[in-house]
């Protein structure tokens, strides 16, 4: 979003829209810290011991948590017996740091001896007596105790995996009453024999990522010993008739890392019986590793290939994973209904000849940002007297989420109501929207602005319920951080702020919103000033 008077980099603001989490809410340094220490666990399971690793299990302390497991790629068999002593090494940080921030749970199964029974006879995928490891029954039982626990929301268990993890998340998601409500592998295709075989009686919601020069699981599909692995066309082509869609559309994503020689194409599919169920992130010139914004070992990216980073694949993950869940009474996944709080009427493509009000150089600076970059999200909202704000995505909210922080930051820049005249990159009718942001004195977490609901949901259940002293600090972007049971109010200030920045990356301008149940959030503030907000 923009301030009707400020101009940043293109560069720096769509960095700042899509940044991953760059760390953990935990103290006052701007060092990320470490991912969280979860739980190793094991259970029985074909009268042998397995084991998986759970992080991030606090996320259903008050109810039970939405549940993302992931699926590790191939690990020779030193390596897996090292494993089996640590496995806190499953742990991806990046996703782990979406969970926290988000509010779900992760498990890393581990398989037998660091190889995934894709199929029968393959090597390390058979038990003492003789038996072929049985992962498909062993991840349903892990699974299966973490609902008991009351830790995991059965409606809302998802999925995951990178190389082999994705080619036997395919396996899963083929199986017989599958538990999943999405899944996104990533860096792998499905096997013909995993298709040929398919015995899922529901379509599960799918993501894939895949990079067009990997060499390891090629793009373009191989004939390897084991059987023919299915081109990520072929793929995309199964899932696609499984769903009933009808259309595809696709979008260049923004070129936030120009030097690592690649781009992303993302296309979805429409018509589908599940709206938004299948979606492909084809990685052009990608080697086989996940896009992420962290760098990879120079070793690893010799061997794998191009590392892009124009996109967090764990954010991409849970943004899509999120959107779905499975109905009790006929399992089906279904996108997951949010109230519709905004009208308006489409006009046509987005021409910023056609805003109104706005002066001539606040229009020269949108027609840039809608032209340089991702314009299928590009929303704006002005006002009468020449205010605006305009996004063009945070990947990880919902449309209606979007228009209001849009709306909400117009009417901040202008101090009146504002009316969108863009959405999702067409015009529409501009007319006044009800008034975004209210100013209470006493702190009221649902008047939270900027925020997404579900970190509203965090705010209410984590810090309004805090001890004294404490404060929360947010940014422009939905970005937050809180302190509650400090030594001192200056202590609670700096601390939120502190974890405001960690969380905000690249886009750090955080400010005071409450301190102590007071709301402190002054309707001046200047949001994207470069003064310090201490």
């Amino acid at each position: 979003m923009r301030n009707q008077s400020v101009r940043w980099p293109a560069g720096l603001f769509a960095a700042s829209l899509v940044a991953l989490v760059l760390a953990a809410c935990s103290g006052a340094t701007h060092e990320p810290p470490p991912p969280p220490a979860g739980e190793a666990r094991t259970l029985e399971h074909q009268g042998v011991e397995r084991h998986y690793y759970l992080q991030n299990a606090e996320a259903a302390a008050a109810a039970p948590a939405s549940l993302v497991v992931s699926l590790h790629g191939y690990r020779g068999l030193e390596q897996a017996l090292a494993e089996r002593s640590d496995l806190s090494q499953l742990s991806w940080g990046p996703l782990v740091r979406v969970a926290r921030r988000e509010g779900f749970v992760v498990a890393y199964p581990h398989a037998w001896l660091g190889k995934w029974s894709q199929f029968e006879g393959l090597e390390n995928t058979t038990l003492e007596d003789g038996r072929t490891v049985d992962d498909v029954g062993f991840i349903a039982r892990m699974i299966e105790r973490l609902v008991d626990e009351g830790l995991v929301d059965p409606a809302r268990v998802y999925l995951t995996g990178f190389s082999d993890g994705a080619i036997m998340s395919y396996k899963l998601l083929c199986a017989a009453g599958a538990p999943f409500a999405a899944a996104a592998p990533a860096g792998g295709s499905m096997y013909q024999r995993h298709r040929d075989n398919c015995a899922a009686t529901v379509p599960i919601p799918l993501l894939v990522i895949a990079g067009t020069n990997d060499r390891s699981l090629p793009y373009d599909g191989w004939i390897f010993p084991t059987g023919r692995e299915l081109s990520i066309p072929e793929t995309m082509e199964h899932f696609r008739l499984l769903h009933g869609c009808t259309g595809q559309k696709s979008d260049l994503l923004y070129d936030r890392y120009g030097e690592d020689q690649s781009r992303v194409l993302e296309v979805v599919w429409t018509g589908c019986a599940t709206p938004n169920a299948v979606k492909l992130l084809r990685v052009e010139g990608g080697g086989h590793n996940a896009p992420s914004f962290e760098p990879i070992p120079e070793a690893w990216r010799e061997w794998a290939g191009t590392h892009n980073r124009d996109i967090e694949s764990a954010e991409e993950i849970w943004a899509f994973l999120r959107q779905f869940e499975r109905r009790p009474s006929d399992s089906r996944p279904t996108a997951r209904e949010e109230p519709i709080e905004y009208a308006y009427e489409v006009l046509g493509p987005f021409d910023a000849d056609k805003v109104p009000f706005i002066s001539h150089g606040l229009r020269e600076s949108v027609r840039r940002d809608f032209v340089g970059n991702r314009r299928s999200t590009f929303t704006l909202a002005v006002c009468q007297s020449g205010c605006a704000a305009w996004s063009w995505g945070q990947r990880w909210t919902t449309t209606r989420e979007h228009i209001r922080n849009v709306l909400q930051q117009c009417e901040h820049n202008g101090r009146e109501p504002c009316g969108l005249v863009a959405v999702n990159g067409e015009l529409v009718k501009f007319e006044v929207q009800p008034t975004q942001i209210t100013y209470p004195h006493e702190f009221v977490s649902s008047a939270v602005p900027f925020v997404s609901s579900a970190s509203l949901r965090r705010i209410r259940s984590g810090y309004a319920a805090g001890a004294q002293h404490r404060a929360l600090a947010l940014n422009h972007t939905g970005r937050y951080g809180y302190a509650t049971g400090q030594r001192s109010e200056e202590q609670a200030r700096r601390t939120a702020l502190a974890r405001c920045r960690e969380y905000s990356g690249v886009w750090g301008h955080c400010f005071l919103y409450d301190v102590n149940g007071t709301v402190v959030f002054n309707p001046a503030i200047y949001l994207y000033g470069t003064q310090s907000w201490e």
